[in-house]
């Protein structure tokens, strides 16, 4: 049975994730407020303009908020966490029934230490909007998703009716999708593989080996499972598509943008030009001063991170991260 589906956002995955459901026969509709987006697929039927990969030609996509809101049944927020709120209230503003909800958002509560999850659901507490909160996550490389590559995800929400029924909409036969009713463990293993992800580049700038990357990989996944276990985080979610699978694409992509961020830290020894020359704010690595921060609420010494946040807020030299990681290390 067709589905109305709209998502909100016109990045990269959002295409993807709008290719795969017109693949599938659904109403999807895309919005965004950037016009030369919403033209270029409405009328070259591709997911950006330098990069010709053509998208089903079916896909709509608009810049009324209104319109995309309209008989809705399914929403996917694939928008950057600093544009959840206001979102948010735009949407709750228009929207006019029930909807499953579905975020793709990699983020975290940063005011109140908590998941994200809390934070959308109480957004829609006083109102009758919300059927279910959904999370989707997996190894989400658009172009490969767009070229049909096969690919795994997991739709993960405290509702499992629910995940089998939105398992049996987003799958096909390059896109596999599995359930699960952990969102925790998943929220907070998603959100911290960019520490990974900016640790690496930085080793690679100072020329580290295998070895010794290999070694710091196994050090933060600890150290995100030590922070998990103080949300009541399953050990076993570690090892699903959403996790694990996630974290090995963040790993051989070598083009992330903190791993290049990470290389330019050291290269140019100096934080600021390197967010500059990556078009990168600070507020845009939290996900350091969160784990820090998580850190010290729940007692956790920890190297790495300490070293790391040093590296970012107090300016000591990147090195310091190879000296001092690997001492003191707690493991599962």
């Amino acid at each position: 049975m067709k589905k109305n589906i709209t998502i909100i956002g016109s990045n990269a995955y959002s295409i993807a994730l709008a290719n795969i459901l017109t693949d599938n026969h659904h109403n999807v509709i895309i919005y965004s407020e950037n016009e030369l987006d919403v033209n270029n697929i409405n009328f070259n039927h591709s997911y950006n303009i330098s990069n010709q990969l053509k998208i089903n030609n079916k896909i709509v996509a608009t810049t009324d908020l209104v319109a995309s809101l309209e008989n809705v049944e399914i929403l996917i927020l694939t928008i950057l966490n600093e544009q959840l709120l206001l979102t948010i209230n735009q949407i709750k503003k228009y929207l006019k029934n029930e909807i499953i909800l579905i975020s793709t958002i990699k983020g975290f509560d940063e005011n109140n230490l908590d998941l994200l999850s809390n934070l959308i659901i109480n957004q829609f507490s006083k109102t009758n909007l919300l059927k279910e909160f959904v999370c989707l996550y997996g190894p989400n490389n658009p172009s490969q998703i767009i070229l049909k590559k096969p690919t795994t995800a997991m739709i993960i929400s405290k509702n499992l009716i629910i995940c089998e029924q939105l398992v049996k909409i987003f799958s096909n036969e390059y896109f596999l999708c599995y359930s699960n009713n952990d969102l925790t463990t998943s929220q907070l293993v998603v959100y911290f593989i960019d520490l990974i992800n900016l640790s690496l580049g930085i080793l690679e700038g100072l020329g580290a080996e295998s070895n010794t990357k290999a070694s710091l990989i196994t050090v933060i996944i600890n150290l995100i499972y030590q922070i998990a276990k103080n949300y009541n985080a399953k050990l076993e979610t570690f090892f699903n598509f959403a996790t694990l699978a996630n974290l090995i694409e963040n790993v051989l992509d070598t083009n992330n943008k903190y791993f290049l961020l990470g290389i330019d830290i050291v290269k140019l020894n100096n934080l600021t030009k390197a967010l500059k020359k990556n078009n990168l704010t600070i507020d845009q690595i939290q996900v350091v001063r969160i784990a820090y921060l998580l850190c010290d609420k729940y007692e956790i010494h920890n190297e790495f991170i300490n070293t790391l946040y040093k590296i970012l807020y107090n300016n000591i030299r990147p090195i310091a991260l190879l000296n001092h990681s690997f001492k003191g290390v707690w493991l599962v």
